[in-house]
């Protein structure tokens, strides 16, 4: 099962148990919430799919010139990243009621990966080994992104679509004595959009998951924590 089906499938399953978690169990709670103005902070976890790898070919970093062919381009070998990339999202939102039933909302922050994103090994022409050898890697470690949408809002539940912009850095560099040696940065540019689902848990927090469709399709799952005006 492919990463994306799995993003899906655990959405899926959060909203299914809380549509039949007993209503008792919600009693403490106010019968809805209301669509007042609000700022909150977001996070979550998003997937992307590039499609692709992004593949780059590093050359033998120039002082160490004792080793075989370096200064052959791509003597050092080759390093990918893609097409599956999975990161964690903070940032901030905001949301204003247009209807009785229609909110506006938008947010923007920042993206870093679990350290999952990197390709790293030693260098094709360095038979020295660790400490001693050097490193070639890629990496897309970190990203940011702003979004608009709109929801419709009943009681707790609520539907939409947004439009989000991503933009995530890839860096290709080496790695020599755990000292990183950047030798190109790719920056990847993406305007996505999709359906979202959401659920007020409590009146200032809810839970929301999407799937944004465009060159680089995303599936994100979100929880904001608001507060009103």
């Amino acid at each position: 099962m492919s990463k994306h089906k799995v993003a899906l499938f655990i959405v899926f399953l959060m909203f299914f148990f809380m549509v039949h978690i007993p209503r008792k169990a919600y009693a403490y709670r106010a019968p809805k919430t209301p669509l007042r103005c609000g700022y909150g902070i977001i996070s979550g976890f998003k997937t992307v799919n590039l499609g692709r790898e992004v593949i780059f070919s590093h050359d033998t970093y120039y002082a160490d010139n004792f080793l075989p062919n370096y200064n052959v381009p791509g003597s050092a070998g080759t390093t990918s990243v893609g097409p599956d990339l999975e990161f964690a999202f903070y940032g901030f939102g905001f949301h204003r009621p247009l209807s009785e039933h229609v909110l506006l909302n938008a947010g923007f922050g920042v993206m870093k990966d679990f350290g999952t994103n990197r390709d790293r090994h030693r260098n094709d022409n360095d038979p020295r080994v660790f400490p001693y050898a050097c490193f070639v890697y890629s990496d897309s470690n970190v990203g940011g992104f702003s979004s608009m949408g709109l929801s419709y809002y009943m009681k707790r539940f609520y539907v939409g679509a947004d439009v989000e912009f991503d933009v995530i850095k890839i860096t290709h560099a080496l790695d020599r004595f755990d000292r990183d040696h950047t030798q190109k940065d790719d920056i990847l540019k993406n305007i996505s959009g999709g359906p979202k689902i959401g659920y007020y848990v409590f009146n200032n927090l809810s839970l929301e998951g999407s799937a944004l469709l465009g060159k680089y399709p995303s599936y994100n799952v979100v929880m904001h924590w608001w507060f009103f005006k």
